[in-house]
């Protein structure tokens, strides 16, 4: 990859030398943003032939719509339908990577009434592999509830954290838990690459900032 962009660097920079050579030997005018025109179009086609991984990242709120209606089917659906969207003419490959927020189980309560969302999930994305870092997970009267993020990809998986954030007491604020989810996965042009998601405190300044410098440290 590097020896690529070094080949567009060094047809650019040729490129520039022949019209500098050509300006003093003839007297003409420079003109160096015909150059740098020259240097980005070839930039473009370089990067362009890259293999991109394609991360979509989305709070879904219980896959819960501005219309009231909760369907994750269509949070799927348009999800890889923007994953498959053109750029300059080239189409993507589609999308490699979901996160996906606020994923809900079995919350009857919730607008709604969402059902095994992770079920549906992976009932709607054969072949991918799906994990939920569930923020609450308890055993109520309902039965067995879980409420999270979910990372969705259809690349080799090669680990799997989760890692519990920071929720520092604050005296008559409502707050709830949170969770970020890492999975490191495995791509053929970039190699093995740490993905994380997250939902941080909505309420709480003191604990978002808490849960920032926990994210932050998990990098060091």
């Amino acid at each position: 990859m590097l020896a690529g962009l070094f080949s567009c660097l060094l047809h650019g920079i040729k490129s520039i030398s022949r019209s500098r050579a050509l300006r003093l030997s003839r007297g003409k005018k420079y003109q160096s943003d015909s150059c740098l025109r020259y240097l980005c179009k070839r930039l473009r086609q370089f990067f362009v032939k890259l293999q991109t991984m394609n991360i979509l990242t989305w709070n879904t709120q219980w896959c819960c719509g501005m219309d009231g209606r909760v369907s994750v089917e269509r949070i799927v659906r348009h999800a890889l339908q923007m994953g498959e969207r053109t750029d300059g003419g080239a189409a993507t490959a589609g999308v490699d990577v979901l996160c996906l927020q606020e994923i809900a189980v079995n919350y009857p309560q919730l607008q709604g009434a969402p059902g095994d969302q992770l079920a549906e999930l992976q009932a709607l994305l054969p072949g991918w592999q799906i994990f939920m870092g569930a923020a609450v997970d308890e055993f109520t009267a309902q039965g067995r509830q879980r409420f999270g993020n979910v990372i969705a990809t259809r690349l080799p998986v090669l680990q799997l954290q989760h890692h519990p954030l920071p929720m520092p007491a604050e005296a008559d604020m409502r707050c709830m838990l949170r969770m970020c989810t890492v999975v490191t996965v495995a791509d053929a042009a970039l190699g093995p690459v740490r993905l994380m998601t997250t939902h941080l405190e909505y309420f709480s300044r003191r604990q978002r900032m808490a849960q920032a410098k926990a994210l932050s440290a998990l990098q060091m």
